[in-house]
């Protein structure tokens, strides 16, 4: 087992050492409930949000392995997790002068094994690297792996995903959705509907969701039983229907006291009529939350975002979603 790197006791020591990290956002989330669910087993992280789902924190690299860094290591080298993380970006930037490799024109990929590939895409001049078609769009499904074309790149687009779906299911993967560009900083990207890229980048988005929502489960369903606290931690199943239309689903149970991941549609089951009775209704959570948002109440510090069942919905509400399943996939749907 690799051994942890020692902090420095100064800044001073510490500076050529830090670098920024780019993980998941559910991976920072995550923190703070295997804190509660497995005392001694995580360490506060000091991180900020990157573009919605992803987000960057700061790490001390040591010769075999690296370290993520907390408020306590900040406080006691007088720096603020801005100033540690400008310090980090600079000693990447000096890591980061070799060329990208050139998958086809205008679309790349990083050359960088180091663990810290995906951090690459806080350097503008690293992104820019790649002369693209449209505003640049990138991938970084895996933490060895930054992958780089243009908005109004179809063939590109395409590669990306290709290589994306491949890279999610390695271990150590990162984020299987896209960003963009934009003049205010990364913002999260999908292809247009018509765009033959759209149906593989929905498939990274619904598996990278499940996947963190599955994550999430584990460790309120632990937190929950060690606390003895009876409470039905619902999950978010991707879907797809034999002419390859996806969505998301949750099952809201009638009589039964629980948090619902933000799922696409509601399946709302009522257990008293038996295991293989229907659906007594069918909605989309746009739907169910415009007539019964009052019944759903938002979890305060959950990400990805929970809510907590307040009863269930009247008959008349129910009445109003009796829906063919394969209605719900619309034209303007998944």
């Amino acid at each position: 087992m690799r051994a942890m790197p020692e902090m420095p006791e100064t800044l001073a020591e510490a500076r050529p050492n830090l670098l920024p990290v780019v993980r998941s956002r559910t991976f920072f989330e995550q923190v703070p409930l295997v804190m509660k669910s497995t005392p001694g087993k995580a360490t506060p992280v000091a991180w900020k949000p990157l573009g919605g789902f992803l987000g960057v924190g700061l790490a001390f690299d040591g010769p075999d392995t690296m370290r993520y860094l907390g408020p306590g290591e900040l406080t006691r080298w007088g720096v603020s997790f801005e100033q540690a993380l400008g310090m980090a970006v600079e000693n990447l930037r000096s890591r980061s002068t070799e060329p990208l490799e050139q998958l086809a024109p205008g679309t790349c990929k990083s050359p960088w094994q180091d663990s810290y590939a995906a951090s690459r895409m806080l350097l503008d001049e690293v992104v820019r690297r790649c002369p693209v078609k449209g505003t640049p769009v990138v991938l970084v499904p895996h933490r060895d792996l930054l992958l780089i074309t243009g908005s109004e790149d179809e063939d590109g687009l395409n590669q990306l995903a290709t290589q994306a779906l491949r890279a999610v299911m390695a271990p150590r993967a990162l984020d299987g959705r896209a960003m963009r560009l934009g003049s205010e900083g990364w913002v999260p990207y999908m292809p247009e509907r018509l765009n033959n890229a759209w149906a593989d980048f929905r498939k990274l988005e619904l598996f990278t969701r499940a996947r963190d929502y599955d994550e999430q489960t584990q460790q309120l369903e632990k937190l929950y039983e060690e606390k003895g606290v009876d409470l039905f931690v619902a999950a978010y199943t991707p879907y797809q229907d034999e002419r390859g239309r996806s969505l998301s689903y949750a099952v809201w149970l009638k009589g039964v006291d629980t948090i619902l991941p933000r799922a696409e549609v509601i399946f709302f089951m009522d257990p008293a009529l038996g295991p293989e009775a229907p659906p007594v209704g069918i909605a989309r959570w746009e739907e169910v939350s415009r007539v019964a948002g009052q019944l759903l109440a938002p979890v305060e510090g959950l990400y990805p975002e929970r809510y907590r069942v307040k009863g269930f919905p009247t008959e008349e509400q129910l009445a109003r979603w009796q829906n063919d399943p394969g209605d719900l996939f619309d034209e303007d749907g998944p």
